[in-house]
């Protein structure tokens, strides 16, 4: 089997966190959390059914799209998942637009983004430790109003409070009938993967998950370098998490052959969009750092890029188009201070074409040194779900642009010009797409055909087995 990960590769960073300060690991909310977003994705679809008719489908992606746009701007202490800000987010409904009218899009978007709001609040009411507090303080407050004997406040801030405070007690209202459960978390490693499951008390809770024994044992290193208490009740949240996300072609990550052909002349590459799940080197930058910290994530890029003083980085975001593009502004940012020192940024994303693609937008950057675009049919990815599957390699949909963006300090310490990069970048993803043939990933098509053993979609029943032929 190919090597997930470079586990001996040791990475300084000047500023280290650990996990004690951050989001608690509590199996019995990533299986809430986890519940809620399958029952948002099944909301989805009866709405679109409802207004669109039978047999008319939510467009492919569409909710995790949705979700990894709120991500952008998810407020300080919100759920690390459920989209809770208010109003409708404009893409959702030009994702339902193409195949629903305008008004009826906008109508399910408003019911889907109202319904994950109630979901975060009743999640944040039963499993937020600081929301048990909340009620209490609310409490006090509103009895202080009243002993005062005082006409009610008329500042604005004061009404504000009183306002907060009667939302917290109605949340705490709504969760009383909600016991917050307690769980602990089983491990069988019998078979070709381990199975990580929540239990209550003897009662196993569903769903349980499935990882590689490998990424199991990547995992627990990396729990042992950088965190601190129940490493399977860590790994369990984790997993449960990017199931719960689904999406797994968001996930992809870029092939360990480029990684270590580029390390030769870029150094040791920190990703800037990782997990524990798929990450190359044991520091990286991830989505939901208060879970990964204890797995060696340096927290989120969008979080702490200002605190970025020099190195290499390798830029691989899921490719949402304004994920994308927040990417590309904050790499510029970066690369346009010039106290910042050595910086390099080499960018993997699609090549959609048109100006208003990230691609494009890197290519008309003063910092780019070098670019390169591999063809879809030229290149692998590894798969977002590599840690459940046994191909571990997806085809990619689309040509790739790979773009160089230095600083005059980093094209300095880093210096590759197009050719070199071309060349070395051609034959890294050709390495292991050659790797991935054996393992059925010739095209997207073939690829996505694959068998329920394979991590494939099941077949219908009516449909005989494919021979393969000799």
């Amino acid at each position: 089997m190919a090597r997930i990960w470079h586990a001996d590769e040791r990475i300084a960073w000047p500023t280290e966190r650990r996990c004690a300060a951050d989001e608690s690991c509590d199996p019995a909310a990533e299986l809430a959390r986890f519940g809620r977003l399958k029952t948002l994705r099944s909301l989805l679809q009866r709405l679109v059914t409802q207004h669109g008719g039978q047999g008319a489908s939510a467009p492919p992606l569409a909710f995790e799209r949705w979700l990894a746009r709120a991500a952008l701007h998810r407020a300080a202490g919100a759920d690390p998942v459920l989209p809770a800000a208010a109003g409708v987010d404009a893409q959702l409904v030009a994702d339902l637009s193409r195949s629903l009218p305008r008004d009826k899009a906008v109508v399910i978007a408003e019911a889907l983004s109202a319904r994950s709001r109630d979901d975060a609040a009743r999640q944040a009411a039963v499993f937020s430790d600081a929301a048990v507090e909340v009620p209490a303080a609310a409490k006090r407050l509103v009895k202080a109003v009243r002993r005062a004997g005082k006409p009610l406040p008329s500042d604005a801030a004061a009404w504000a409070a009183l306002a907060t405070a009667a939302e917290a007690l109605a949340a705490h209202a709504r969760s009383r009938a909600e016991v917050r459960p307690t769980y602990t978390v089983a491990v069988d490693r019998d078979g070709p993967n381990v199975r990580l499951a929540a239990m209550d008390g003897d009662a196993t809770k569903k769903p349980y998950v499935l990882i590689s024994k490998d990424h199991y044992a990547k995992l627990a290193t990396l729990h042992a370098r950088y965190g601190a208490g129940d490493p399977d009740a860590r790994i369990f949240c984790v997993v449960t998490r990017y199931e719960a996300l689904r999406g797994a072609g968001f996930q992809c990550a870029v092939p360990g052959a480029c990684f270590e052909s580029l390390r030769e002349v870029l150094g040791n590459t920190i990703e800037c969009f990782a997990s524990p799940l798929n990450c190359r080197y044991e520091r990286y930058f991830s989505a939901f750092p208060g879970l990964e910290r204890s797995f060696g994530s340096l927290g989120s890029f969008f979080d702490e890029w200002e605190t970025i003083e020099e190195g290499s980085f390798e830029v691989n975001p899921p490719f949402v188009p304004e994920v994308l593009a927040f990417a590309a502004a904050k790499i510029g940012e970066l690369l346009e201070d010039e106290a910042k020192g050595p910086l390099s940024f080499l960018a993997v994303v699609p090549d959609w074409g048109g100006g208003a693609s990230a691609a494009q937008k890197l290519r008309e950057s003063p910092f780019l040194r070098a670019h390169v675009t591999i063809p879809a049919a030229d290149h692998v990815f590894v798969d977002g779900a590599q840690h459940r599957v046994r191909d571990r390699h997806r085809p990619s949909s689309w040509d790739t642009a790979v773009l160089l963006l230095q600083n005059s300090a980093g094209c300095a310490k880093w210096s590759l010009d197009t050719k070199t990069l071309a060349r070395v970048v051609r034959a890294s993803f050709r390495r292991a797409a050659n790797e991935a043939a054996p393992e059925g990933a010739e095209d997207l098509q073939a690829w996505e055909k694959r068998g329920p053993g394979r991590g494939g979609k099941k077949r219908p029943r009516s449909a005989p087995p494919k021979r393969r032929e000799m």
